[in-house]
């Protein structure tokens, strides 16, 4: 995935929130996913996102610090690093 963020095949273009997960055994299956185009698409505003999907198109995630395992947290407490509106995080 990185990768076709360094070739230029992938770029990160929109933003979508996801706000549910169908998980089962510890094995993700799809998300839910809230779209910022409104409620006249998708199903009122809402689709599912298979797991193959995010793994192959999702290139950054966000995630409030309560929800990160505690070694993750830590990390949190490192200084910031200041990105640019059009600067991709993983990169």
């Amino acid at each position: 995935m990185r990768d076709c963020l360094i070739t230029g095949e992938g770029i990160a273009t929109h933003d979508m929130t996801l706000v549910g997960v169908d998980e089962d055994n510890g094995h993700i299956r799809k998300w839910k996913v809230e779209n910022s185009w409104g409620d006249k698409f998708g199903h009122k505003g809402f689709y599912e996102m298979s797991q193959a999907w995010f793994e192959q198109y999702v290139y950054d995630v966000i995630v409030k610090k309560e929800f990160l395992p505690k070694e993750l947290q830590e990390l949190v407490d490192q200084p910031a690093v200041d990105v640019m509106p059009w600067e991709n995080f993983g990169e």
